[in-house]
């Protein structure tokens, strides 16, 4: 709660503050790994990414055409991954990261008074990821 001298006490309906001060991790091959805020510009290369792994227009090549992409994608959240990280990845590790990252840059991991939520169900955008990421690894 915040205090006002001209109206009292404030309630705060969200903190946005908590988005920034919190760090989040992940935990990948047994080291937990740090997710760095972006900016607006990397969150929009970020999903623009995402739209084009989902195109239907979009067939890779090879796994390693997937790979670099994957890489460039968690690359851009965390310093601390390489693409032998990707490449021992298992699809479903994939799938979770991609839509831990994608709540966690947007700000959806934190509840309207800063925090996170124990059980959550999958919205319609970590749908589409998942959905994503599975028909992209069967080309």
């Amino acid at each position: 709660m915040f205090k006002s001298k001209s109206h009292g006490e404030k309630k705060v309906v969200m903190d946005l503050d908590k988005l920034v001060e919190t760090e989040r991790y992940f935990k990948l091959h047994g080291k937990a790994r740090k997710i760095k805020p972006i900016s607006t510009k990397e969150y929009l290369e970020l999903t623009n990414t995402i739209q084009k792994l989902s195109s239907t227009d979009n067939v890779m090549e090879n796994k390693e055409e997937l790979q670099e992409i994957y890489y460039g994608l968690f690359h851009t959240i965390t310093d601390d991954i390489t693409m032998s990280d990707i490449e021992s990845m298992s699809l479903s590790q994939i799938s979770a990261l991609m839509i831990f990252v994608m709540d966690v840059v947007s700000g959806r991991d934190v509840d309207t008074e800063g925090y996170f939520p124990q059980k959550k169900k999958l919205n319609q955008t970590q749908a589409r990821v998942i959905e994503t990421i599975h028909s992209t690894q069967s080309h």
